[in-house]
C-alpha cells in the first residue's frame, strides 16, 4: 500500500465518520437549546 492509498482511505474514512456522526445528530436534536450567537 502506498502512502498515497494510506493517506486517501484514511480521508475517506474519516469523511465517512463526519457524515454519519452528522446524520445522526440531526436526527437527534441534543436535549441542550443550542448556543445563540
Amino acid at each position: 500500500m502506498d502512502r498515497r492509498t494510506l493517506h486517501t482511505s484514511r480521508y475517506v474514512l474519516g469523511t465517512l465518520l463526519l457524515a454519519a456522526i452528522i446524520r445522526l445528530l440531526t436526527r437527534r436534536p441534543a436535549p441542550e437549546p443550542p448556543p445563540t450567537e
